[in-house]
């Protein structure tokens, strides 16, 4: 008896890709980060509490299987850095780290530059800002692993253990204490250099 050819279902067999799949819309990638205006205000709150988020800072989150990197991290704070500023200091340690977010922002501004207008939630400093000393963060400017580190050296409370704990995850990332100090021998006259010297000496001894 003469079987029966079975009728075509038109689709594919399984792991054979159709020679017109190039003509099909690529879907698109999955988002990187998602802003509270993204989702809304209720939908912000629901998508944290059950866990489909994990918060960076201020508006912006990531996907909870997505650990944020310093971009993620540097694009969170960037509606509050103007385009001539420069994350510093502790913000910059955060943004490198993801260790201690920032209540307050260091922003640093080269002398010449037009001053910060005033801000609670953010601390303005003049300071040189060589190109080799910043990085740029998907769009944000950052002090860089190494001027982190010498500028928390100088203006951190040697004691604080904010401070120690930055420093330490910083020299993880690549932070040279030793580096650091032949620096200082270049700001002669300069404000926190006893400071600097006493807690890169410890780090430099680990």
């Amino acid at each position: 008896m003469a079987s029966c050819a079975e009728g075509g279902t038109g689709a594919e067999p399984r792991g054979v890709t159709s020679p017109l799949a190039w003509l099909l819309p690529v879907p698109p990638d999955p988002p990187t980060v998602v802003l509270r205006d993204d989702v809304g205000a209720i939908g912000w709150q629901v998508l944290l509490r059950e866990g489909a988020l994990e918060h960076v800072w201020g508006d912006l989150a990531v996907p909870a299987d997505q650990p944020p990197s310093p971009v993620e991290r540097a694009r969170a704070l960037a509606s509050q850095v103007p385009a001539r500023a420069v994350v510093g200091r502790s913000a910059a340690a955060w943004v490198h780290t993801g260790l201690i977010p920032p209540t307050t922002l260091d922003l640093l501004v080269e002398p010449g530059h037009r001053r910060l207008a005033p801000d609670p939630s953010r601390r303005t400093r003049e300071c040189p800002l060589p190109r080799t000393d910043v990085d740029d963060l998907g769009g944000v400017r950052v002090t860089s692993v190494q001027r982190t580190g010498l500028d928390l050296a100088r203006w951190g409370a040697p004691t604080d253990p904010t401070l120690l704990i930055e420093l330490d995850a910083l020299l993880d990332l690549g932070f040279d204490p030793h580096k650091a100090l032949d620096a200082l021998t270049h700001l002669t006259g300069q404000r926190g250099l006893r400071t600097a010297r006493e807690v890169l000496a410890r780090l430099a001894a680990q």
